[in-house]
C-alpha cells in the first residue's frame, strides 16, 4: 500500500510495488505491463507519477519500452545463443520459453557494391537481392538480418521468405535454405563485434539509440561457392553469446 504521508515520493513507492509483482513473477518476465490508465486506477495515483516509476525502472533494466507497442517486463536471465552449432532462429527462441516472429522490412535488387561484389564472385557492376528480417521474440525486436545474394541465389531464396511469412512462420534466412535442395549451405565464416546502435538501427529495432548491440557478420557457402553475405544485429541486452572449448 502507499504512504501517502511518507517522505518518499509516491512514484518511488508505485516503482517498489510493481517490482514486487515482477519479482513474485504476478507480472511475468517478457509480457507487456498494464496500461498507464489501468496502473493509475491500481494505484489511485495521477499518470505524471505512473511515468516517473515506469522511466525508474526502465533506468534500472527491470522494464524497457517498445516505440508504438508498450512498456515490458525485461527477462531476468539473457537468451543463450551457443557458437559451437547452428539453430534455428525458431528453434533458439521456442527452447527458452520465447514465442519467435519474424518480418520482412525490404526484398529488393540493388546494385551491389565493389565490397559485395568480391565476396559474393560478382562484376562490380551485377545487381544483388537484398532480403532484410526482423525477428521478433514474444513480439519484442530481437534481431535484425540484413542479407546480400547473387540475383540466382535470391530468386530462389526469396520466394521462400514471402511463403514463410504469409504462413506465419518465424524464420533467418538459414531456415530458407531447407526449402530448396539447390542451394545448401556447408559452412559459413563469420565474425563478433561490439557495437551501439545508430539512430537508423536504433529505429528499425525500436529501442534506443546507443543501445548495445552485437553484430555478427556471416559469409555463408556451398562448399567454394559464396551463396550469402549477411549482417545480423542483435540486441546486446538480451543475447549472450557462448562456446565450449576443448583443452
Amino acid at each position: 500500500m502507499l504512504n501517502r504521508h511518507s517522505s518518499t515520493p509516491l512514484y518511488e513507492q508505485v516503482a517498489q510495488l510493481i517490482q514486487e509483482k515482477v519479482n513474485e513473477e504476478t507480472w511475468q518476465a517478457g509480457k507487456k505491463l498494464p496500461s498507464e490508465r489501468e496502473l493509475c486506477e491500481l494505484f489511485a495515483v495521477s499518470r505524471i507519477t505512473i511515468r516517473q516509476a515506469i522511466k525508474q525502472l526502465e533506468d534500472q533494466g527491470i522494464l524497457y519500452r517498445t516505440h508504438g507497442v508498450g512498456t515490458f517486463i525485461s527477462r531476468k536471465t539473457k537468451l543463450q545463443q551457443p557458437l559451437e552449432q547452428i539453430n534455428s532462429f525458431q528453434q533458439m527462441l521456442e527452447q527458452q520459453g520465447v514465442i519467435a516472429s519474424t518480418k520482412i522490412l525490404a526484398n529488393k535488387q540493388v546494385l551491389s557494391s565493389v565490397q559485395m561484389a568480391k565476396i559474393l564472385n560478382l562484376q562490380p557492376t551485377d545487381y544483388v537481392s537484398n532480403l532484410q528480417l526482423i525477428g521478433y521474440g514474444d513480439e519484442q525486436p530481437m534481431v535484425y538480418y540484413n542479407s546480400y545474394f547473387s540475383i540466382p541465389v535470391g530468386q530462389t531464396i526469396m520466394p521462400n521468405a514471402q511463403a514463410m511469412e504469409t504462413q506465419g512462420k518465424p524464420f533467418s534466412t538459414l531456415d530458407l535454405y531447407q526449402l530448396t535442395n539447390t542451394y545448401q549451405p556447408t559452412h559459413l565464416e563469420q565474425t563478433f563485434e561490439a557495437h551501439t546502435a545508430n539512430k537508423e538501427l536504433a529505429t528499425t529495432m525500436q529501442i534506443e539509440e546507443g543501445w548495445p548491440i552485437f553484430q555478427v557478420t556471416s559469409i555463408m557457402y556451398k562448399d567454394a561457392y559464396p551463396l550469402e553475405y549477411r549482417e545480423a544485429y542483435y540486441r546486446g541486452d538480451q543475447y549472450r553469446f557462448f562456446i565450449k572449448r576443448k583443452l
